[in-house]
């Protein structure tokens, strides 16, 4: 079978390009694989380490604190002794003949009621031989008049003459209410009263005179 001229010609064109481009596969392709193979040496492998971008911060260490001193125990102190209420001051008993100066001194005492009933009254005896008290008398009981009917708010000083027995044989008001019938109420309890006879220097009874204080509508004197 024959072929066009131009035919052939292309086919001889191919056949040579073919054969050229595998000459050139087979010169150039055993130098580019010695150097890809060699590229290796050349290059140094570079090794990652991870590195935190935060310091790590160590927790600080907490110092021991040094153990608490022992406590000195101081001992208890001794309790100090009670010491006993003292005793009412007594005031010093009025020696008159006369009232007069009994209602002075009551007069002087007047803005001291706690001390109007410790006032002790002895009798002055005619010879004007001094009266020394050794004792005053001392309550035994007392009485109080019931006050709920009573049209008086106050007190009621009596005189009360106090025997030799304790109990009293004479009142007389030093203080008036005001009101005779509230008056004699005050006088009529004052008489109920008991004492303790006072006593003289040499230990013997003897007659005195103490002011009670009746209280009508007000708290009783402690």
């Amino acid at each position: 079978m024959q072929y066009p001229t131009y035919w052939r010609m292309a086919f001889f064109l191919a056949f040579f390009f073919h054969l050229t481009a595998w000459l050139l596969g087979s010169l150039i392709l055993p130098h580019l694989q010695a150097k890809t193979v060699a590229a290796p040496d050349s290059v140094q492998a570079i090794e990652w380490e991870n590195v935190d971008t935060e310091e790590k911060v160590e927790p600080p260490v907490a110092t021991p604190l040094p153990p608490p001193e022992p406590k000195e125990e101081k001992p208890p102190e001794p309790a100090k002794p009670e010491q006993p209420p003292a005793e009412q001051e007594e005031t010093a008993p009025i020696l008159a003949e006369q009232d007069e100066p009994v209602i002075a001194k009551l007069q002087e005492l007047a803005e001291e009621p706690e001390k109007l009933d410790k006032v002790v009254i002895v009798k002055e005896p005619a010879d004007s031989v001094p009266v020394q008290m050794g004792q005053p008398p001392k309550l035994i009981t007392d009485y109080y008049p019931p006050s709920a009917n009573v049209k008086f708010r106050g007190r009621v000083s009596v005189f009360a003459t106090i025997g030799k027995d304790g109990k009293i044989i004479k009142t007389k008001i030093a203080v008036t209410s005001g009101k005779p019938e509230v008056d004699q109420l005050a006088m009529d309890a004052a008489r109920r009263w008991t004492f303790k006879a006072a006593l003289d220097q040499q230990g013997r009874p003897m007659e005195c005179t103490k002011i009670i204080s009746i209280p009508f509508n007000v708290p009783k004197k402690k």
